[in-house]
């Protein structure tokens, strides 16, 4: 056995002459093949082949044991030797970083198509804002407000109260969440263009007797007040910013003046009638509000290319039962979409309120506003489903017609806990 460090020169040409290569030869000393040619520089031999050894001279001995050319080829030879190994070294390295390279490019991928949460990101969840050619357009519906009844809170178990003073209110709440939906929460909405629907039973009216005898404004006072206030609304969404408002009429059944509502002349006996003509002529000379006022039970619009038929839904009867409004209401869809359809106007959807429970049936097929006035002592005495005073609202989009639908609220929920950020959520362990 030899040893690297004790090794003699003559042991080290023994060594290389009898091992089959360079590398058999550094292996049995236990090193690699450029430290092997370091210690051939250290014993000063340029060349070592099978039947020939060339040793590197003092130059100041004297000796003819070689002569000067074989030195050189030894030198040139022994440099070739160190540049093959330079080269395959080079080469190895050049694979390695290759191979690393892939690594990294593979690590890269996996790091792009995980989210933060370490979910996988697929690609429909790459938006980009041009794919959004136009803006929706929102609508807000006011219908069934029934200005100047009064709700007796004692007589329903306190969950609700209603006089004029809080319709006034809650009017006032509707514009101001409604400007902060459009405002704060969504994207994507058209903020100078709107639909304002006047779905009728603008008012409490005198159609029955316990009505005249409670409500605490008459009928030409609720007009009054309710167009009053209807307007500051107006003008409130126009200071907002809107250039364009849209207002669809048509009156309910509570705003008659007729013991019975009339087909013939719906509108002229109605005091919707009164309110719609008022408000037009207030905003006439505004090129922002423009007007349509049904000349019937009906109205019928388009936006974009999705087209609505208003009603106020008093036309369509039945709902006590289990399967509650949605059967007859879709009944009566159907009847008035062939109705209208043979005439070539058929529609999309169809709103309307009445039934004062905000709620749309496949997907915006039928939508039904809410009430202002919330749950009274007829729908307790019916078992109606309680809901918050609420208005519907919802956006219409260019090529996929309705699309957000949702309430907005009339009364403003206070509470008089507070929480920290941590506790916005808790479960049951």
């Amino acid at each position: 056995m030899y040893n690297k460090n004790t090794i003699t020169r003559e042991q080290l040409i023994d060594l290389i002459q009898t091992s089959k290569s360079m590398l058999e030869a550094s292996q049995k000393l236990g090193i690699d093949r450029r430290s092997l040619l370091r210690l051939r520089e250290k014993h000063s031999i340029v060349h070592i082949s099978a039947n020939k050894v060339i040793i590197k001279q003092n130059p100041f001995i004297n000796t003819n044991t070689e002569t000067s050319t074989d030195i050189e080829k030894g030198k040139l030879e022994l440099l070739k030797e160190k540049n093959n190994e330079l080269e395959k070294e080079l080469k190895k390295l050049q694979k390695d970083l290759a191979l690393k390279d892939e690594e990294i490019q593979g690590i890269w991928n996996i790091k792009n198509s995980i989210d933060y949460k370490g979910v996988g990101n697929p690609d429909w969840l790459e938006y980009s804002k041009s794919s959004s050619k136009h803006l929706s357009i929102p609508t807000l519906m006011c219908s069934d407000e029934h200005w100047g009844e009064v709700v007796f809170d004692y007589q329903i178990n306190y969950v609700n109260k209603y006089n004029t003073e809080i319709a006034r209110q809650r009017y006032n709440n509707i514009i101001n969440n409604y400007l902060e939906v459009t405002g704060e929460h969504l994207n994507n909405v058209d903020k100078q263009r709107m639909v304002l629907v006047l779905g009728g039973d603008n008012i409490s009216g005198d159609i029955h007797e316990e009505l005249s005898s409670n409500n605490d404004l008459t009928t030409m006072e609720a007009v009054y007040d309710y167009v009053e206030h209807k307007t500051k609304g107006i003008k409130a969404l126009l200071n907002a910013g809107y250039k364009n408002i849209f207002i669809p009429c048509v009156s309910g059944n509570h705003d008659r003046n007729t013991k019975k509502i009339n087909h013939k002349n719906r509108n002229e006996t109605s005091f919707a009638f009164i309110i719609y003509r008022f408000l037009q002529k207030i905003f006439a000379d505004d090129k922002r509000v423009q007007f349509s006022i049904a000349g019937g039970q009906d109205c019928l619009y388009k936006v974009f290319n999705h087209k609505y038929l208003l009603t106020h839904g008093d036309c369509f009867k039945g709902g006590n039962g289990i399967g509650g409004i949605s059967v007859p209401i879709l009944r009566g869809y159907h009847k008035k979409l062939a109705s209208y359809s043979a005439t070539g106007n058929g529609f999309d959807s169809i709103i309307m309120g009445h039934f004062h429970q905000f709620t749309s049936i496949n997907n915006g097929q039928v939508i039904i506003n809410g009430t202002l006035k919330g749950y009274d002592e007829y729908s307790q005495a019916m078992g109606f489903g309680f809901q918050e005073p609420c208005q519907g609202f919802w956006l219409t989009h260019p090529e996929r017609g309705i699309t957000i639908q949702l309430p907005i609220y009339a009364e403003n929920k206070s509470t008089n806990k507070m929480f920290n950020e941590e506790d916005w959520i808790s479960w049951k362990k």
